[in-house]
């Protein structure tokens, strides 16, 4: 009986293994995309400001307010997504510790 504990005990530790290391490349993935908009919203900024400083516009001035506007949703979103993935790893862990007493209190 002590054999099959282990088996379980085993495949529970495969599976949680599993799980973080999939989170973990969401995060890795998160990191990437998080890095490339922050560049293309300092890429978009420049080329609105040099616009506006060349020809200075009401539009450009809207265009730059509107990309900030933007920025800041865009910022709020990704808060949203790293706070749902910190409430997911949570979520694993105390699943994962609940299962791991419940099969060494069996065995």
């Amino acid at each position: 009986m002590y054999h099959s504990g282990n088996n379980e005990l085993e495949q529970l530790e495969d599976r949680h293994h599993r799980f973080n290391q999939k989170l973990s490349e969401l995060e890795w993935d998160y990191a990437d995309m998080r890095m490339d908009v922050r560049q293309h919203t300092e890429n978009l900024v420049d080329w609105l400001s040099a616009l506006h400083f060349q020809a200075p516009s009401a539009e450009a001035q809207s265009g730059l307010e509107r990309l900030f506007a933007l920025q800041e949703e865009f910022e709020a979103e990704l808060k949203r997504y790293e706070e749902r993935l910190e409430e997911e790893r949570e979520r694993e862990q105390q699943e994962y510790y609940k299962q791991r007493e419940q099969l060494e209190q069996d065995h």
